[in-house]
């Protein structure tokens, strides 16, 4: 949301921040149009989605980016999906 209506410089929210956080309706709009885009899951789940967007776009490669604010919670996601993709 924050991206979404120009505000580029803030690092992405904590848990508790974006559970607190009130929406303006600008940040409302940006979320609906982004409904959707975003890969949430297990790693098995997030796989099978990456699969499909990847072959519904019949594209080779993917960009992952990740928006977990803690550093050590980022890599773990990393090396998730870095092991289910068998990459390591």
């Amino acid at each position: 949301a924050r991206w979404g209506t120009g505000v580029y410089k803030m690092p992405p929210p904590g848990l508790k921040e974006a559970n607190e956080h009130t929406f303006s309706p600008a940040e409302e709009a940006v979320t609906a149009e982004n409904a959707g885009r975003f890969v949430i899951g297990t790693p098995a789940q997030v796989k099978e989605q990456l699969n499909s967007l990847a072959e519904q776009a019949k594209v080779e490669e993917v960009m992952i980016l990740n928006m977990i604010p803690d550093k050590e919670k980022r890599n773990e996601s990393f090396t998730l999906l870095a092991k289910t993709f068998n990459l390591i």
